[in-house]
């Protein structure tokens, strides 16, 4: 029986469409200004389709290593200018997820797994929904971050519960489904975005559920969480 919720940040709480353009945007430009040459559009595809597809856990640096020629030293140099050049959070609630998370608190303890820099508690307080979430487990404070399978026993640890109890939601298929399956937390996947392409490689890595969009994502919580 499910008891608790897992939540990734970026998709199924936060909307970061328009700063996945800007992070493509920002791959494209250093590797450029580190090579000291235009990137075509095939090499660039090439490179987002190698990241997404090879379950790089930080896509836009697996990307930049592939854009310099997998050059160690030049790779360094790219992801210094990236991170410098790039905003690295969003401030937008996904509509209907406040009214959900308000819903589910007082009886389903829920606790963020995401790898998000430090402070994301502090972002998701002026947001207005930290307080809905029992504990928040980033990477940025945690010091691990997804897939390791650590950073989810910590998060159930902390809840006290199996990995049978647990479901996790999140919107991508290498960080968020494929570990939390390893250790028999269900899982929900929202395929929309960036990741939703993102191929399943054997058939015991399929999540649990599989939703298009945000509406259906709460729709299916609702559901699972009467």
């Amino acid at each position: 029986m499910l008891k608790v919720i897992l939540w990734d940040v970026g998709g199924p709480l936060l909307d970061e469409d328009e700063f996945y353009v800007l992070w493509e945007r920002g791959v494209r430009t250093t590797a450029a200004e580190t090579l000291g040459r235009e990137i075509s559009d095939a090499e660039f595809e090439q490179a987002k389709e190698w990241a997404i597809q090879s379950y790089a856990p930080y896509t836009f640096r697996a990307m930049l290593y592939e854009l310099v020629g997998r050059d160690e030293p030049l790779h360094g140099i790219a992801v210094k200018k990236f991170y410098a050049a790039v905003p690295w959070h969003s401030d937008t609630l996904q509509p209907g997820i406040k009214d959900l998370l308000c819903d589910l608190s007082p009886r389903v303890p829920m606790t963020i797994v995401a790898n998000q820099l430090k402070g994301v508690a502090a972002r998701l307080d002026e947001l207005g929904i930290a307080q809905y979430f029992k504990h928040i487990v980033s990477a940025g404070e945690f010091g691990l971050s997804k897939p390791d399978l650590r950073i989810y026993q910590h998060a159930l640890g902390k809840l006290g519960v199996t990995p049978e109890e647990a479901l996790m939601v999140g919107d991508r298929q290498d960080n968020d489904v494929v570990p939390a399956k390893m250790l028999g937390i269900k899982t929900l996947l929202l395929r929309q975005g960036w990741y939703k392409n993102q191929k399943v490689r054997v058939p015991e890595e399929q999540a649990d559920w599989t939703v298009k969009s945000v509406p259906e994502m709460i729709t299916k919580l609702r559901d699972l969480f009467p």
